[in-house]
């Protein structure tokens, strides 16, 4: 669960650090480049991580 807090608040971090490089004329296409960014690369991620994390997560037999 921490990690979707990060993940939230490194999002909104980034996307006011960009507005603030960016020039004027363009931050509105820099701002929107984050969020596309963000949301592909969860897309890309989860088909991978949700198997990956289920093979992790079962539990481990007694011995």
């Amino acid at each position: 669960m921490a990690r979707e807090f990060a993940h939230g608040g490194e999002s909104a971090t980034a996307d006011t650090c960009v507005a603030e490089i960016a020039p004027s004329d363009r931050r509105g296409l820099w701002g929107s480049i984050v969020f596309v960014a963000i949301s592909s690369g969860s897309a890309t991620g989860l088909p991978g991580g949700g198997p990956l994390a289920e093979v992790h997560l079962e539990p481990r037999p007694r011995r």
